[in-house]
């Protein structure tokens, strides 16, 4: 099941999220599906701080999940600061910080298969024709 929505406060501050719930079982076995998270949450804030800058606040969950051994893994969420400048009509930059609070999953348990970058800094510009 997938829910998503958002909702602009105003042309400057705005709201999206989406929702996931995942019960993905063995059909045979009865159990859960291994590394299938339960849950799966993004939400993101966008603020129009000034006339063609804006500030994008994100959050993004994701749920418990069981491995093939049995073990559960932990919960975990991580959160991104993302700037947009347009430089002109074609030409847009977008830069920022992900995993802000640097979640490194092998703190939560050491079974994570899954690798996470650590807080990390990104520049991309985009060019419209």
């Amino acid at each position: 099941v997938e829910v998503n929505g958002g909702y602009d406060f105003s042309d400057d501050l705005g709201i999206t999220a989406n929702a996931t719930y995942l019960d993905a079982k063995n059909e045979v076995t009865g159990k859960d599906l291994t590394e299938r998270p339960e849950w799966l949450i993004n939400s993101s804030l966008s603020w129009a701080i000034v006339e063609n800058y804006r500030m994008n606040f994100g959050a993004s969950y994701v749920g418990h999940q069981m491995l093939s051994s049995g073990k559960e893994l932990p919960a975990y969420t991580t959160y991104d600061l993302t700037f947009t400048s347009p430089l002109s009509s074609r030409l847009t930059l977008d830069y920022g910080v992900k995993n802000l609070t640097d979640v490194d999953l092998e703190d939560k348990n050491k079974t994570f298969n899954t690798k996470l970058y650590g807080r990390n800094y990104f520049l991309k510009a985009t060019y419209s024709f």
